[in-house]
């Protein structure tokens, strides 16, 4: 899941419109990084190609790609809702952290709202 944030907190430092080749990140090899770019891709998080084995290129980022990079960007945000997945042993998936990361910006607002 960090690989997944990073690539996509990398895309979004780009221009609108540039793509962004994979590079390696975070000590993960090139190929690594393209299956997690086309895991991205499967769930929705960004627009991608697979050039070839060793190449991907992500296209843009889509709307559920902007909430996760949104809801994972507070550090402290993004280790509680790992330390949630791992103490309940839920499933690591996108849509497992992004339901995670959405439940506790709710809790955050509720007790940071006026009236709560």
């Amino acid at each position: 899941m960090d690989l997944f944030r990073e690539i996509l907190l990398e895309v979004e430092k780009l221009p609108a419109g540039r793509p962004w080749p994979a590079t390696p990140l975070l000590g993960h090899e090139i190929e690594s990084v393209v299956s997690h770019v086309l895991l991205l891709r499967d769930a929705a998080l960004v627009d991608a190609t697979n050039l070839q084995y060793h190449a991907a290129m992500v296209r843009r980022i889509t709307n559920q790609g902007y909430d996760f990079i949104e809801a994972s960007k507070q550090p402290s945000l993004w280790s509680r809702a790992k330390e949630q997945v791992k103490n309940l042993a839920l499933p690591v998936t996108a849509a497992t952290m992004k339901a995670v990361l959405d439940a506790l910006v709710k809790e955050h607002l509720h007790v940071h709202l006026p009236g709560n």
